[in-house]
């Protein structure tokens, strides 16, 4: 097959998968905000949209691809405070939506939140830097 279909594939297959996340979360926030499901009604879509992100990363790590390496650092950082603050409104609209007051569990919760976010942002930027170098020493030339 031609180098050109291949990535034309691809792409194809990245935009499909972009499409079953959106619509994942699309069919999580219907069932929770509209129909009243419990969490337990939503387990699909939860194992679409923790389950696709990871095998992403895992296979991304598994290639020695760091897909961040080309972005400055500016941008990475701009975008880290993007997903947190997306992260947060989404639990003051999950709060509004139920009607719930806020409280200290929620500042603690939203504390909890970011230290976990900052976290595992930072370990998933170093892991993928350490496997790329490492798949980068595996191809140099001894």
């Amino acid at each position: 097959m031609d180098e050109r279909v291949m990535r034309e594939y691809q792409r194809i297959y990245s935009e499909l998968t972009s499409i079953f996340v959106v619509f994942a979360a699309a069919m999580l926030l219907i069932k929770f905000f509209f129909l009243g499901k419990a969490f337990g009604d939503c387990l699909t879509e939860m194992g679409i949209l923790v389950g696709a992100p990871v095998y992403l990363a895992v296979r991304q790590y598994m290639l020695g691809l760091d897909p961040e390496a080309a972005v400055p650092a500016s941008r990475r950082r701009r975008k880290a405070v993007i997903a947190a603050a997306a992260g947060l409104l989404g639990f003051l609209a999950a709060m509004i939506a139920k009607g719930g007051g806020f409280g200290l569990w929620s500042f603690e919760y939203i504390m909890t939140f970011l230290a976990a976010f900052s976290f595992i942002y930072y370990i998933s930027g170093k892991l993928a830097k350490y496997f790329a170098e490492k798949k980068s020493r595996e191809y140099d030339d001894p």
